[in-house]
């Protein structure tokens, strides 16, 4: 007779299921569990406490306050999807209950890694503020309102991400500089 199937409970807001799982992973997922997915369910939290007597693993980062990771009696696995550990789980009942939770930092470290290079060179460069100084006619960069600048052209000429092409003034690779 065969095992019945460890429950593996999907709750992955704000993600989605197909967010978090290829389609092949997916499949294998449910060849090798049983699974319950509450992705858009309109009665996920109910069917979540339903659940959690037999689950096995969650998945997502549902509220998982001490009263329920105690009903869940079985539970082994939190899976975070996003990375950020809201205090909307009890990790101290986790940790007491021999509960592992998992996070995903490594699935986002590129993207974020990526994010904060393009956040310095804006606050280095200045990209945003002279962008949105520019939108609002008072770019410092162009000259003043009637110079050969691009203030002087109509609106319509003026490119948005002009402030982006200013020159910068020559540096020497063999000085050292203070501040950005």
């Amino acid at each position: 007779m065969t095992q019945p199937k460890e429950l593996v409970v999907l709750h992955p807001a704000p993600q989605s299921t197909e967010r978090i799982f290829s389609p092949e992973t997916l499949r294998r997922l449910h060849e090798e569990f049983e699974i319950l997915d509450l992705d858009g369910h309109p009665n996920a939290e109910r069917q979540l406490d339903l659940a959690l007597p037999r689950a096995f693993a969650v998945v997502g980062q549902p509220d998982l306050p001490a009263g329920r990771i105690e009903r869940a009696v079985r539970l082994r696995t939190l899976c975070n999807v996003e990375g950020n550990f809201f205090p909307n789980v009890d990790y101290a009942a986790c940790a007491d209950r021999g509960v592992r939770v998992l996070g995903c930092g490594p699935a986002y470290a590129q993207a974020v890694a990526e994010y904060s290079l393009g956040l310095a060179l804006d606050l280095a460069r200045g990209i945003t503020r002279e962008d949105r100084a520019f939108r609002a006619g008072t770019e410092g960069y162009i000259g003043p309102p009637g110079s050969s600048g691009l203030r002087s052209r109509p609106s319509s000429a003026r490119r948005p991400c002009a402030a982006v092409f200013r020159a910068s003034p020559p540096q020497n690779p063999t000085r050292r500089h203070h501040g950005v």
